[in-house]
């Protein structure tokens, strides 16, 4: 174990280069994925404005056709007047006439060569804008092969992995079939696997909630830090208070203090007094002798002393407040020299007036002073509740503060211990989340390493298998739990490369459909810039045949003024133009049917091109059927203008046969004046019959309902009229096939829409079967865990095994043993036993075989099978056993074979999907190819596709082009 996860930490850092290599791979793929969304995004817009511009041209396209047509309608108009009057009068036309129609006409050229100068402008400054995108458009192809380069070296690269990989697969499933012999316990193994993922499943499980509750906590740990600021701050409040009260209440103590201090001073003074006082009347009395009168003495010095003893009372009583007032006391001298009772009486007296007066005094001075100590005691009373009240609240507040702070202070300590604890989690993660990276790159070496390195590795993993024994010898427990590890190790190494894996083909299917958009997009654009300038090219050849016609109309008014000027040879002129203008019609015809013939050859193409690239053969063959119902529709429309201008044909040689007898005519008149004897006579004869015909004209007009005899050059017009529209109806179905390409063009994207969803179902049908190698890859690499735990399970075998062959050897020894001589030290017992043993063997044989003597027979008998009992189990067992691990072989057997199957059916599905994929790109190729390119590639084709010679007979009659077959 430890040599593996040396390898695994010396690997790390290969490894993490490795995927740092290949996240670096994955954004500049996704770089160039998003330039070119960009670029497809620019190309789109620009393919939008060119829409625009061409719907636009085309709306001012179509409303100069309806001023050309309302002003062809006007000239027809007039036209046909003048063929009237020229039919009704056969006579030279009136001045005013003709210049209304020159007039007309000159209006005409000069607003339809206005148009046309309008109209190159617009075509030059689309002509710069398609050249301008042109250029855009080789930029783009040139990137595009680029791409297709990289796509294409890529695809290779990926090509020789997966054979790499297969090959190495197939050699790791040989050894597996070589190993497959010696599988045990799959069963069980399986079992245990289940067990392990249902483990692996809960441990996720807890893990995740792990997670949660470290959310949990982390915002429970938020909140407790807030209510920690507020309690703290609460404290700290508290705190200043106590700090406050604290320093009044020692203001307080030493304001008492001092004053018991003066109270101990002034006490102590009156008691020194009073000991002064008591010691003096001692002295006296020791040294004078009594009085003859003790009862009054006695008397007076009991007085004295009460008088004392009250003067103390009333002074300590004073001094408890103010002890600078202090008591007056009076001395008392008790002059026994010389004094007779009558005077010590008067002085007592006066004494005891004066003792009362001042008893009096100390009286009202107590009272006093008793109040003031009743006020002070009820001041201190009061002060003394307000501060146990305070100091009350001030101890609840304290109380609530500590225990706020010590739950606070739990609080964190759980939160401390909770943060411990994830860290703890968090590095063992890391560790794990190291060790995956070190199985990884283990993985990685597995992929890239050949056969030498396969060998080697080989070697190490023996190695390790060795290590592995000998700590299985060591510790069961230990290896167990390790290979749980390991296995859950690799179960993420191989979900992080699936992830890999995945995210790498995600980017590198993205690249290849934008680039398939891309150049979808592109070859849209080029048919689409085709199309508009086919389109352009028969506009400009539409308006061409218009001013050829405008042109031969205005040389057929000229005609018909010659003709009417001229007479007879302008007539047959006018038959010559008309002739003309017959073949210019029949020319026009045959231009349609050859533009027709055009519009079929590029809608075949366009259509064979499109088939080729989406393979949509029914909707193209419904355009066609379309297309060529249009196409007899417009063949129908020629002929009826053939007929139509059959028909004029004849009204025309009708015409000329009126106008020959009109020359006729007019001859027989010339001849009829030719009597005259002057050419005056000649003319004034003419002009009268001119002028007669001229008023039968206008009489047969009137007669007729015609209010002019101009509506012979009207009836011409409207015949010009009708074959412009003709002509512009040509135009119109000309727009009409453009919006059908277009259409048809919508139609194919849709097409290539579904395509993509196709193409994606298919994608995602190679996922699925990737996920399955993917499975049969881990079902693999379970075979080779399954073959170490089967060589463990071997080794345990060969343990029982032994120890099976020493337990027979044991119980051989104890059969034997009776029959062997004993040792001296325990010779006697054996002995005994042995001659009892016989003694019972042989009364046994003779029959004389006693009762004692069977039960002990019986007892040693049954003694000898209890012995043997645990051992037949145990051989019992590893019969059993045996016949599982049989079956368990059998059926791993089975299910490789499954596995190789799956394999080979994988196998065979890359190799159809690799086929179809180089058959996309020879299609493609053929399909990008120019047309004389196109018969070149067909041998290549065909032989890359490996036809036989009959089949290449039949191309090669098909294609008479394509050269011969090598």
């Amino acid at each position: 174990m430890d040599h593996f996860f040396k390898k695994g930490s010396s690997e790390a850092a290969q490894a993490k280069e490795e995927v740092e290599l290949l996240l670096q791979k994955i954004k500049t793929m996704g770089e160039v994925a998003a330039a070119l969304e960009t670029q497809l995004n620019e190309e789109k817009t620009k393919y939008t404005l060119l829409l625009t511009k061409t719907n636009t041209w085309k709306e001012k396209v179509k409303a100069l056709r309806e001023s050309d047509r309302a002003r062809i309608a006007e000239l027809e108009s007039e036209l046909t007047a003048y063929q009237v009057v020229s039919e009704a009068t056969d006579a030279e036309l009136t001045p005013e006439i003709r210049a209304a129609v020159q007039a007309s006409l000159h209006g005409i050229i000069a607003k339809h060569s206005e148009e046309i100068n309008a109209c190159k402008e617009q075509v030059a400054a689309v002509q710069t804008t398609l050249s301008s995108k042109e250029t855009t458009i080789a930029e783009l192809t040139q990137e595009l092969e680029a791409v297709k380069e990289v796509h294409l070296e890529i695809q290779q690269r990926f090509t020789q992995e997966m054979e790499s990989i297969t090959n190495h697969h197939e050699t790791e499933m040989a050894q597996l079939r070589c190993q497959l012999a010696s599988l045990e316990e799959l069963d069980g193994l399986k079992y245990r696997l289940q067990e392990q993922q249902n483990e692996i499943a809960s441990l996720e499980n807890h893990s995740l909630q792990k997670s949660q509750i470290m959310s949990a906590l982390q915002q429970d740990l938020a909140s407790s830090a807030e209510k920690n600021e507020l309690l703290s701050q609460q404290v700290r409040t508290l705190q200043e208070e106590l700090e406050t009260l604290k320093q009044k209440q020692a203001v307080w103590k030493e304001k008492v203090m001092h004053i018991k201090e003066k109270d101990n001073e002034t006490i102590k003074q009156l008691q020194s007094k009073l000991a002064l006082a008591r010691a003096q009347p001692l002295e006296m009395n020791l040294s004078h002798p009594p009085v003859p009168q003790p009862s009054a003495v006695t008397h007076s010095r009991t007085t004295v002393e009460a008088a004392l003893l009250n003067s103390e009372s009333t002074s300590t009583q004073a001094t408890e407040l103010k002890p600078e007032n202090q008591l007056y006391q009076l001395p008392i001298h008790i002059e026994d020299e010389h004094l007779t009772h009558h005077q010590f009486e008067k002085k007592l007296e006066l004494w005891k007036e004066k003792v009362k007066a001042s008893k009096a005094q100390d009286a009202q001075r107590i009272a006093s002073l008793e109040e003031e100590l009743e006020q002070l005691r009820r001041q201190v009373a009061a002060g003394a509740d307000e501060q146990v009240q305070a100091h009350e609240a001030l101890r609840a507040e304290l109380a609530v503060a500590r225990q706020e702070r010590d739950d606070a202070a739990q609080q964190a300590q759980q939160h401390a211990e909770d943060t411990t604890r994830v860290r703890q989690e968090l590095e063992a993660k890391v560790a794990e989340l190291e060790q995956l990276e070190a199985s990884l790159v283990d993985w990685k070496e597995k992929v890239k390493a050949s056969k030498a390195q396969d060998a080697q590795r080989i070697a190490s993993l023996e190695e390790e298998l060795e290590q592995l024994r000998r700590q299985v010898a060591a510790g069961a427990d230990e290896q167990v739990q390790a290979h749980e590890a390991l296995r859950a190790e690799l179960a993420v190494a191989r979900q992080e490369r699936d992830d890999a894996a995945q995210q790498a083909q995600q980017h590198a299917e993205d690249t290849t459909r934008v680039r398939q958009e891309l150049e979808a997009k592109v070859a849209e654009l080029e048919q689409l810039e085709a199309s508009l300038v086919d389109w352009k090219e028969k506009v400009k050849a539409s308006k061409a045949q218009d001013a050829q016609r405008i042109a031969s109309l205005e040389e057929e008014l000229e005609q018909l003024r010659r003709q009417v000027a001229a007479g007879a040879d302008e007539q047959v002129q006018a038959h010559e133009a008309l002739r003309a203008e017959l073949a210019v019609a029949r020319q026009e015809r045959d231009d349609a049917a050859q533009q027709a013939q055009q519009h079929a050859e590029d809608t075949t193409r366009v259509r064979q091109e499109l088939e080729a690239k989406v393979a949509e053969l029914e909707q193209l063959e419904a355009s066609l059927v379309d297309w060529k119902k249009k196409v007899k529709a417009a063949k129908l429309k020629d002929f009826e203008r053939i007929g139509t201008l059959s028909e004029e044909v004849e009204g025309w040689r009708r015409e000329s046969l009126r106008v020959s007898q009109v020359v006729l005519a007019l001859c027989d008149c010339t001849r009829a004046c030719d009597d005259a004897a002057s050419a005056t006579k000649w003319s004034t004869t003419l002009c009268d019959a001119v002028k007669d015909c001229h008023e039968a004209l206008e009489k047969a007009s009137l007669e007729v309902g015609l209010k002019d005899t101009g509506t012979g050059m009207k009836v011409l017009l409207q015949h010009c009229v009708v074959s412009l529209h003709d002509r512009a109806a040509a135009v119109n179905d000309s727009a009409l096939r453009v919006e059908a390409l277009e259409s048809e063009v919508l139609r194919l994207k849709e097409s290539e829409t579904s395509w993509s969803i196709r193409c994606e179902n298919a994608e995602a049908h190679a996922k699925d079967v990737e996920e399955e190698l993917r499975r049969a890859s881990n079902q693999a690499e379970r075979v080779s865990e399954l073959e170490q735990e089967s060589s463990e399970l071997k080794a345990r075998c060969d343990l029982l095994r032994k120890e099976l062959q020493r337990q027979r050897e044991a119980v051989q020894r104890d059969r034997s043993r009776p029959y062997e001589p004993a040792n001296s030290e325990a010779g006697a017992p054996s002995i005994m036993e042995s001659q009892s043993a016989v003694q019972s063997a042989l009364l046994a044989a003779a029959g004389c075989v006693s009762e004692r003597d069977v039960a002990t027979a019986i007892g040693a008998r049954s003694a000898k099978y209890e012995f043997l009992k645990p051992g037949k189990t145990g051989a019992d067992e590893l019969i059993k056993e045996n016949d599982k691990l049989r079956q368990e072989n059998a059926h791993n057997n089975a299910v490789i074979a499954q596995y190789i199957q799956e394999l080979e059916g994988y196998k065979a599905n890359q190799r159809v999907q690799v086929s179809i994929e180089y058959l996309r790109n020879i299609v493609q190729q053929y399909l990008c190819a120019a047309e004389d390119l196109r018969p070149k590639m067909i041998p290549a084709i065909c032989t890359v596709l490996e036809f036989n010679n009959r089949q290449k007979e039949d191309v090669q009659l098909a294609n008479p082009r394509c050269p011969r077959f090598h």
